[in-house]
């Protein structure tokens, strides 16, 4: 892979290790596999923050996480 350094947003090169990894099939929601997949990360985020609490993944926009974090202080 050629070395480009790209000061910019994008395009950036994708090592091929990612790109193998991203043409393989994607499992549902809904399996044991994902299920471990997001407990793995759950945990791994427990680890980077630092904390015992539970860590909270959103499947939204920043703004969405905002609106999340004030709506439960409420």
């Amino acid at each position: 892979m050629v070395k480009t350094r790209l000061m910019t947003p994008g395009p950036v090169e994708i090592p091929p290790d990612t790109l193998l990894e991203m043409a393989r099939p994607i499992f549902h929601h809904r399996t044991p596999r994902f299920r471990k997949v997001a407990q793995d990360l759950a945990e791994g985020l427990k680890y980077v923050f630092q904390t015992t609490s539970d860590a909270i993944m959103l499947a939204s926009s920043g703004t969405g996480g905002m609106e999340a974090s004030v709506g439960t202080v409420l």
